[in-house]
């Protein structure tokens, strides 16, 4: 006879296993039965509570749970009327003191600084320092801004200079008296490198603005005109244009951006001239003589670093100008 699956063996073994734990007085089921006593024995009593000690009740208070309660918007710190006014006067405060300071870096609108040199000529402002000709040495004087002497170079030429110009790398100059203009080599000794004559003109204001020269007749309030660069050639110079001045002849004369500024020698009135081709007209002019003692002698004018510079001889005084606070009106044609 063949064996039974074993599946179906397991089933019949199974069935079996349940009718005989059927058969049992056994309760399978789950849930807890209170205790019954029997005929004999008394009924079972529940434990009675333990009291809990003093100190549980002191150190463990029992706080009902907390409820629910729905999130409110935390309060809004308005700023009252008066608040907010002290805080305007509060910021305005800050803002005034913060332009005191400023005002205080600030350099002042004029400045007189003494200088030692007395026979101190010509001002040019050259990469963001000052520099002069001391007419008793021949030499070359470099200031600072404060007009603090830095150095002293070589001599620029073994006759008396007058006045200087920069220009293209190397410096021009004039001698009181001749009539002549001399141009310097670019090196550190700044050695006279060529002379060019100027019949019958008396060079002594010079200025320079790129390939223009201009300068001023000492005998005569009339200024030139040269056309200088790379191609001069010959031993004299020969005027571009000329221009006839009202007033005086010119004390000092300051070229830059197409702007002639011209310094009256009798008046100390400053007048910019603007030129374009061949013309020359005034624009504008700012009154000096408050500044410049009527009997000092203008030496040299430059323009650099936001300031107008004047050079005066007895007294030997730099004068310094801030540019932001001159004040120019229209000049009369």
């Amino acid at each position: 006879m063949p064996e039974a699956p074993l599946a179906a063996r397991f089933d019949a073994l199974l069935k079996r296993y349940q009718d005989q734990l059927s058969r049992l007085p056994i309760d399978l089921s789950l849930e807890p039965q209170a205790p019954t006593a029997g005929p004999d024995q008394p009924a079972p009593t529940a434990p009675a509570p333990t009291p809990s000690p003093a100190w549980a009740a002191r150190t463990m208070p029992l706080t009902p749970p907390p409820r629910n309660r729905p999130l409110r918007p935390k309060p809004v710190w308005r700023l009252g009327r008066w608040s907010w006014l002290a805080g305007l006067f509060l910021a305005a405060g800050a803002a005034a003191a913060w332009w005191g300071y400023l005002r205080l870096q600030e350099k002042p609108a004029y400045q007189a600084f003494p200088v030692p040199g007395t026979a101190w000529r010509g001002l040019v402002w050259q990469d963001g320092t000052l520099a002069a000709s001391d007419t008793a040495s021949g030499g070359l004087v470099v200031l600072d801004h404060e007009a603090r002497r830095l150095k002293s170079e070589e001599k620029l030429a073994a006759v008396t200079l007058d006045d200087l110009a920069w220009t293209n790398g190397s410096f021009w100059s004039t001698a009181h008296g001749r009539q002549a203009v001399f141009r310097h080599e670019a090196k550190p000794e700044h050695g006279v490198e060529r002379v060019y004559t100027t019949p019958d003109r008396f060079p002594e204001a010079l200025a320079a603005d790129g390939d223009d020269l201009w300068a001023a007749d000492a005998k005569s309030p009339v200024v030139y005109r040269y056309l200088i660069g790379r191609a001069l050639t010959g031993a004299s110079l020969s005027p571009l244009n000329r221009y006839d001045l009202p007033g005086a002849p010119a004390a000092s004369l300051h070229a830059a951006e197409s702007r002639l500024w011209v310094l009256d020698s009798r008046g100390r009135r400053l007048t910019r001239y603007g030129y374009d081709g061949g013309t020359l007209a005034p624009i504008d002019a700012v009154e000096l003589g408050g500044r410049i003692p009527p009997k000092a002698q203008v030496s040299g004018l430059t323009v650099g670093g936001g300031f107008l510079w004047v050079l005066t001889a007895k007294p030997a005084v730099l004068h310094r100008f801030s540019l932001r606070d001159l004040v120019w009106r229209p000049a009369r044609p």
